[in-house]
């Protein structure tokens, strides 16, 4: 009985492996000019998600970190939701492109919105 009891309790103490193919960093990438002076700054976006849906979002301006918050994602259907929350951010709504290389999340429109580092 006792056997039996830790048998039950090594199984149910197990956490699932995630394996989503959406982990990992992904990156979007574009290049801004400020005024007044227009001066060019290259902006990198990474999202970094993790398997315990969780994830961070940075943002780097000429390679120094400019803005930084964490996220929880998740998956619907074949639709990822990223919600930011402690943000004004608007949820983002992706979808993995499994037919590219590199990957790529596209939105709802088609767009890219990031590929795989």
């Amino acid at each position: 009985m006792g056997l039996l009891v830790l048998a039950v309790a090594i199984n149910c103490s197990r956490i699932p492996e995630n394996n989503d193919p959406i982990l990992g960093i992904w990156v979007r990438s574009s290049v801004e000019t400020s005024a007044p002076d227009s001066q060019t700054i290259q902006v990198k976006e990474e999202w970094i998600f993790n398997d315990v849906y969780l994830g961070r979002y940075q943002v780097f301006h000429n390679n120094s970190l400019h803005f930084y918050t964490d996220y929880a994602w998740e998956l619907q259907g074949d639709t990822y939701l990223i919600d930011y929350y402690g943000t004004d951010f608007p949820k983002d709504s992706v979808r993995l492109d499994n037919l590219t290389d590199p990957r790529q999340l596209l939105m709802p429109s088609g767009q890219i919105f990031a590929e795989k580092e």
